[in-house]
C-alpha cells in the first residue's frame, strides 16, 4: 500500500491571481504530479458540507506526509497546520518565492517555489531531498513536538480509541432503544399498513458540535433518511428556503449565544410560514432554562433525553 501525502492549501480564491480555479489547477498539475512520483498517494481537503472538520483531523492524524501550502497566507491552511504541528511529525511546508514566512516555524522543512515550468522540476528536486531526509533521518519538524514530545500523538490516539469505544456503546443503546420501541408498539396498537416510500425521508439536525448526534444519525441513515447538517441559523435558514425537509432537530446553546436553537425556531416560523416540525434535543441545563420558551416560539418536542428524542423521531417518520 502507498504511503499516504494529504496536502492542506486554499480551496478558495486568496488573490486576484490565486482564484479557485488556479488552486484546483496548481493541485492537480503542479503538486499532485511530483508527490506521486515519488510513490505517495495524494490527496487534499475539499470544500463540502458537514463533517469537514472530523475527515481534515482524521487525515491530519493518519498522513504518513502532510504538505502545506502557505501561499497567501490562508487562515484555515495555518490552522491545519497547527493541528497538525501538535499531532505528529511528517509535515513539509511550501510558500511561493518572494512570501516570507514568520520567523517561528522558517527553520522547520519550507520550501520555497515558483509556479513556473522550470519550478515545478526545482520544486520536485527538493520535495524528493525533504521526503529522504524524514524517512531517514526522523527529524523532529514541528515546533509543538520538539517542545512538548512524542506524547502528544500516543494520547491523541488513545483518545481516538476512547471516542470510538463510546460511540459504539451509544449506537448499540440506541439500536436497543429502536428494538424496544418496536416491541412496546407491537404490543399496544393494532398493525397499520405502511404508507409505501414515495421520496426520501429528510431531516435538517442544527448544531455547532454535530459530531455530538453521529450515533443517531448514522442509524436513521441506514433506515433510508437522509440528513443536512447546519451549524448554526443561518446555514439552517439557507437548507430550508432550498429544499423540504420533514423534521428539523436544534440544539438550545450555540458559542455565546445560550438561547441560539429558541431564536432559530422565531426566525424559521417568520422565514417559512408553514414549517415542518422543530425537535430540541439538548443538554438538560439547557432545556430547563430555555425549554418553555422553545415551546412558546413553536417547537413541537423540548427534551434532553435521547429516548424521547428516538422515539418522537421514529412516531413522526412513521417507521
Amino acid at each position: 500500500m502507498a504511503k499516504r501525502c494529504f496536502v492542506i492549501m486554499p480551496f478558495s480564491a486568496t488573490t486576484e491571481k490565486h482564484t479557485e480555479l488556479y488552486w484546483d489547477n496548481f493541485f492537480l498539475k503542479f503538486v499532485k504530479p511530483s508527490i506521486e512520483k515519488l510513490g505517495y498517494s495524494c490527496s487534499r481537503s475539499k470544500a463540502q458540507p458537514s463533517n469537514i472538520i472530523k475527515d481534515i483531523f482524521k487525515e491530519l492524524i493518519d498522513a504518513d506526509l502532510v504538505l502545506a501550502v502557505l501561499t497567501d497566507f490562508n487562515a484555515n491552511v495555518w490552522y491545519e497546520l497547527g493541528s497538525r504541528h501538535a499531532l505528529r511529525k511528517g509535515t513539509i511546508m511550501m510558500i511561493e518565492e518572494g512570501q516570507k514566512l514568520p520567523f517561528d516555524i522558517s527553520q522547520y522543512g519550507v520550501i520555497k517555489y515558483e509556479d513556473t515550468i522550470a519550478g515545478a522540476s526545482d520544486f520536485e528536486e527538493k520535495l524528493q531531498s525533504f521526503i529522504h531526509k524524514i524517512a531517514v533521518d526522523q527529524p523532529t519538524d514541528s515546533p509543538a513536538i520538539e517542545f512538548l514530545g512524542s506524547q502528544t500523538r500516543s494520547e491523541y490516539q488513545q483518545r481516538i480509541e476512547d471516542m470510538e469505544t463510546s460511540y459504539r456503546s451509544k449506537l448499540d443503546k440506541i439500536v436497543q432503544l429502536l428494538q424496544d420501541l418496536q416491541k412496546d408498539h407491537v404490543i399496544t396498537e393494532e398493525p397499520k399498513e405502511k404508507k409505501p416510500k414515495l421520496f426520501k425521508r429528510k431531516i435538517l439536525w442544527v448544531d455547532d458540535y454535530p459530531s455530538n448526534n453521529d450515533a443517531i444519525i448514522d442509524l436513521y441513515r441506514q433506515q433510508g433518511i437522509e440528513f443536512d447538517l447546519a451549524l448554526n441559523t443561518a446555514q439552517a435558514l439557507d437548507y430550508l428556503a432550498k429544499g423540504e425537509y420533514d423534521l428539523v432537530i436544534s440544539d438550545i446553546g450555540r458559542g455565546s449565544e445560550p438561547d441560539a436553537g429558541v431564536r432559530m425556531i422565531r426566525e424559521i416560523n417568520r422565514h417559512l410560514g408553514s414549517p415542518p416540525p422543530i425537535l430540541i434535543f439538548s443538554s438538560l441545563q439547557a432545556v430547563e432554562r430555555f425549554g418553555k420558551s422553545a415551546k412558546k416560539e413553536g417547537a413541537s418536542v423540548v427534551t434532553a433525553s435521547t429516548r424521547d428524542l428516538v422515539q418522537k423521531i421514529t412516531e413522526m417518520l412513521n417507521l
